[in-house]
């Protein structure tokens, strides 16, 4: 005999499974999966070196602007070494120097000739010999060193191919070429005036040398970037 089944309840042999139990709060609920599906969504995708950590790109290649064609690093001038006129130029200002310096030294040491001269030149005698004679030495010494500082300056600049050193030497060691052609119908002592020649002489060489096709083709090849 059989026993009256509860109208609320499900038969237990109705082949249904029983419902599953309601989730947590904050959960969602797992759902069966069908056939031919899988826990995986794909194969794991290896982490990118570069990228933030925690990220999928985390292999990625940073970029580096100065690898890049056309960015970074600014161009550089080539590295030539100057030609022979270049070097004589430079060699004709170091002795242009070493005249002048020596040509300072006999004005130091050969005091009564420079004296000599002033009065020659001032037949009147309206001035203080002694006094005109230290004015001219300490001028003299103080523009000789000038000058000497100036013409190492632009000759260093000029085995480096600065072509605005060329312009410089140019308009510096043309004034003081002219000057020596003047001073040459001065009155100074034979010794001053052999030296003032040769100091014009280097001066001239100067001149003409940086004019010459090799220095030219320097200082145009230095000028244009690698």
């Amino acid at each position: 005999m059989s026993t009256p089944q509860d109208p609320g309840r499900p038969d237990e042999q109705s082949g249904y499974p029983d419902a599953p139990p309601p989730p947590d709060e904050g959960q969602y609920p797992q759902y069966p999966q069908g056939p031919g599906q899988s826990s995986q969504q794909g194969p794991a995708q290896p982490p990118y070196a570069g990228g933030p950590t925690g990220s999928g790109y985390g292999n990625a290649p940073a970029y580096d602007p100065y690898q890049a064609p056309g960015f970074g690093t600014p161009p550089t001038r080539p590295n030539l070494a100057p030609p022979r006129e270049v070097v004589w130029a430079t060699y004709a200002m170091y002795a242009a120097i070493a005249l002048s310096l020596i040509n300072l030294i006999v004005t130091l040491g050969d005091s009564a000739g420079y004296k000599d001269a002033i009065r020659d030149a001032d037949p009147n005698r309206t001035v203080d010999v002694d006094a005109v004679y230290t004015a001219a030495v300490v001028f003299a010494v103080i523009v000789t060193l000038l000058i000497a500082a100036l013409y190492v300056f632009l000759a260093m600049n000029l085995r480096k191919g600065k072509n605005w050193a060329r312009i410089v030497t140019w308009i510096v060691v043309g004034i003081f070429t002219l000057l020596g052609l003047i001073g040459l119908g001065g009155d100074a002592p034979a010794i001053a005036r052999l030296i003032g020649i040769l100091v014009l002489l280097a001066n001239a060489s100067t001149l003409v040398l940086l004019a010459l096709r090799p220095s030219n083709q320097f200082f145009a090849s230095m000028r244009q970037p690698q």
